[in-house]
C-alpha cells in the first residue's frame, strides 16, 4: 500500500482525520447538520489527504451507483466494497511512519 506524502504534514493530526472519514458518506448523503458539515469543510480546507479521501470516494461511490444499475453487482456488495476502501485507508494512515 503506498503512503501519501504530502509537504508540511508531519505534524498532521491522522486520528482526526480518522473521526473525519467515519462522517463522509453522511456528508455525502446530506445526513449531516449543519455545524458537522461546517466543521467537516474547515477540516478539508486544511487536509490535502482528506480531500484526496473525499474525492475518491465520490468517484468510488458515483462508479458504484453507476454499476448498482447493472443487476450483476447487489447493493450489499457495493457497501462491502465501499467499507474495504475504507478500511484499508485508514490502515494506511495509521501505519504512515512519523517524520
Amino acid at each position: 500500500m503506498f503512503a501519501l506524502e504530502v509537504p508540511g504534514l508531519q505534524d498532521h493530526d491522522h486520528q482526526r482525520c480518522i473521526e473525519m472519514f467515519s462522517r463522509l458518506s453522511s456528508y455525502l448523503d446530506g445526513e449531516l447538520d449543519g455545524l458537522s458539515c461546517k466543521e467537516l469543510a474547515r477540516h478539508m480546507e486544511k487536509c490535502e489527504p482528506c480531500r484526496i479521501y473525499l474525492q475518491s470516494l465520490e468517484a468510488t461511490r458515483n462508479a458504484l451507483h453507476h454499476l448498482a444499475e447493472q443487476p450483476e453487482i447487489p447493493a450489499r456488495e457495493s457497501e462491502r466494497l465501499l467499507k474495504a476502501c475504507l478500511e484499508s485507508f485508514q490502515a494506511n494512515l495509521r501505519t504512515r511512519p512519523s517524520r
